[in-house]
Parts: structure tokens; C-alpha cells; sequence
């Protein structure tokens, strides 16, 4: 468990390496205040969502924008990766959103997978994952957590 702002670091540092692999073809913003960076979470939950927005979302796409947002909304905390590439075709994100309940894990997605499972683990219902998906205009994959602002480790 570990602050926010300390996940995100590891997050900016992952992102600048792909920026230099990808150049002008990845874009990044983060925005987040200062006050929500003290939040705790699990570490290395973010960089996954990354990796898979990078991953599936440039297949097909120009460019690819990445925005990672937090937020506190209705007692929780909310982490957003939003991105502006292929998107999920709805009959996939059925599937994918099945497949984040089940717990035998399969193929590529074993990083979302994995963040859902220690959030889970961690915090039980209803926190974890949830995905939102055009395809064609971009995924937006939500973390909810609790809010935890102290110094204990959960």
C-alpha cells in the first residue's frame, strides 16, 4: 500500500519510456490535486491499465492519447486512464467484463485482470475495475477504491 503520488511516479517514469518508443504517436496527461496524491492504494495497479491502454488502444489509431485522472466522487476514490484509441467492440467488453469475475485468468489481459483481483482481495465488493468502451473512439478504464488517507496498511 502506498500513496498515490508514489504509484503515479512509477506511472509517469513508464510513460516517458513509451514516449520515447512511440514519439509523436503517444500523448499524456496527468491530472490530479494534491490532496487526493496522499490517498494509499495498492501498489503497481495503475501501470497495467497504462500498458493496456498502449497496447490495444494504438492498434489501428494514429496517435494515441492517455489522460489518468483521480477523483474523490461519493465517499470513494476514483482513478480514471482514459484513452482516445481503437476502443473495445461491445461483444469483447461483454466478455471482458465477465472475465474480470472469474477466477481462472486467461490470456492478454492478465494485468487488468491482476489489478482487479488485489483490489478485490483487498477491499472486496463493489471496488475494482470497471470499463467503459466506444469502439472506434477510446476505453475508459475506472479503479474504485476506499478512501484511505492514514498510515495504516489497508
Amino acid at each position: 500500500i502506498v500513496p498515490l503520488k508514489t504509484d503515479i511516479e512509477y506511472v509517469k517514469d513508464y510513460l516517458m519510456l513509451q514516449k520515447m518508443r512511440y514519439n509523436r504517436r503517444l500523448t499524456y496527461s496527468i491530472d490530479i490535486t494534491e490532496e487526493v496524491m496522499e490517498c494509499k492504494i495498492p501498489k503497481l495497479i495503475i501501470q497495467p491499465i497504462v500498458e493496456n491502454a498502449l497496447k490495444h488502444g494504438m492498434q489501428n489509431v494514429e496517435t494515441i492519447n492517455v489522460n489518468i485522472t483521480a477523483s474523490i466522487e461519493n465517499g470513494n476514490l476514483r482513478i480514471s486512464v482514459q484513452d482516445n484509441g481503437t476502443g473495445i467492440e461491445s461483444e469483447i467488453l461483454d466478455e471482458l467484463i465477465k472475465d474480470l469475475e472469474r477466477e481462472d485468468v486467461y490470456k492478454e489481459h492478465i494485468g487488468m485482470y491482476n489489478s482487479h483481483r488485489v483490489v478485490r482481495l483487498l477491499y472486496g465488493q463493489p471496488y475494482g475495475l470497471k470499463i467503459e468502451s466506444t469502439y472506434g473512439k477510446g476505453t475508459i478504464v475506472n479503479i474504485i477504491l476506499p478512501i484511505n488517507k492514514g498510515n495504516d496498511n489497508a
